[in-house]
Formats: C-alpha cells, sequence, structure tokens
C-alpha cells in the first residue's frame, strides 16, 4: 500500500511540474506579443505623423512657394518634424519623420517626397508631387 502512495505523490509532483511548465512558456509567450503589438501600434503611429507632415508641408508650399523651410509639430502623443531643402528653382526635397513615444520605447518612421513647384496667378502656387520615398528606402510615385 505505501508503495503506491508513494507512486501518486511522484505522479503528482510530475503532473504539476509539467502543468506549471506549460503555464510559464503561455505566460512568456503572451508577453512576448504584447510587446510585439505595442512596438507596432507606435511604429503605425509614427508613419501617420510622418504623413501628416507630409501634408502640412505641401500645404504651407501651396500658400508660400518655396519659402517654407519646415518645422517641428506636435500632435496626438507625437510629433512630425519637417526639414525642405531647395533642389533647384522650382525643385524642392521634402522630408518629414513622424516621431511617436510611448512609455521607453519611441518610433520614428520617415517620407522624403520631390516636389516641383510652379507659380499660379496671384499668391497661389501648385505643387507637382514626384518620386515619394519611405523608410525602408522605397521608392514609389503618387498616382
Amino acid at each position: 500500500m505505501e508503495d503506491k502512495k508513494g507512486l501518486v505523490l511522484l505522479s503528482m509532483v510530475v503532473f504539476l511540474g509539467i502543468l506549471t511548465t506549460l503555464t510559464l512558456s503561455l505566460l512568456t509567450g503572451t508577453g512576448a506579443n504584447i510587446k510585439h503589438l505595442r512596438m507596432h501600434d507606435s511604429s503605425t503611429a509614427a508613419f501617420w505623423l510622418a504623413e501628416a507632415g507630409i501634408e502640412k508641408a505641401l500645404h504651407e508650399i501651396e500658400k508660400t512657394g518655396t519659402d517654407y523651410t519646415g518645422e517641428l509639430t506636435e500632435l496626438g502623443g507625437g510629433r512630425f518634424r519637417v526639414t525642405v531643402e531647395k533642389t533647384g528653382s522650382d525643385f524642392l526635397y521634402v522630408v518629414s519623420e513622424g516621431i511617436y513615444a510611448k512609455g521607453s520605447r519611441e518610433a520614428t518612421k520617415k517620407i522624403e517626397l520631390a516636389v516641383t513647384v510652379k507659380k499660379l496667378h496671384g499668391e497661389r502656387f501648385r505643387v507637382e508631387k514626384g518620386l515619394w520615398k519611405n523608410s525602408r528606402g522605397r521608392l514609389w510615385k503618387q498616382p
């Protein structure tokens, strides 16, 4: 009878050890997934901030022409930094960097755009978008 009690006790210890190992591995995997999702959210927010910076720059260039040089703007818990470099008499190179920080992690995304500026009647300008370049260095043409 004593041998059976020892066997039952040993079986329970082994079972609880396996159960504890499985529980810890599930919790570790869940924690890693949560961390990944938070970073993805921050990265997405940084991209949209960079996009907002491009739109702001295009609006300012339509108003002022080639005089606009950029700015730093706080928006929605993040910020975007726009720099505009004049590369010719009516050519500009616009760089917008979106920065979003949540907690101790900071995500940054950059969009670059070449534009041509044409003067219209009066004080307005038309902006023709050229090639875009994203954070990964991929080029694309705006439709």
